[in-house]
């Protein structure tokens, strides 16, 4: 069973995000993310028809970053055991 959120949970949970050695804003501080947007988007193909009753998409880029923060924490993992 989960807890509910309290009044300053989500402001706790971004405290601990920004501090030093969080990959996640690590690498958004250094990728410029936005540049695959189009070719992501592309890839992904159409969006839902409007028309539908269908829920909106996740954001590509949104997607697409926890997917490679896994494969670099998979590289740096093999390299680790390599040494």
């Amino acid at each position: 069973m989960t807890r509910s959120l309290g009044m300053f949970d989500q402001d706790t949970r971004h405290r601990k995000l920004e501090l030093p050695g969080d990959m996640l804003v690590v690498l958004s501080r250094i990728v410029p993310w936005d540049m695959f947007r189009e070719r992501l988007e592309a890839a992904v193909g159409k969006t839902p028809d409007a028309k539908r009753d269908t829920r909106p998409r996740y954001d590509v880029v949104l997607m697409f970053k926890p997917h490679n923060l896994r494969r670099l924490m998979m590289m740096l993992s093999l390299a680790m055991t390599k040494c």
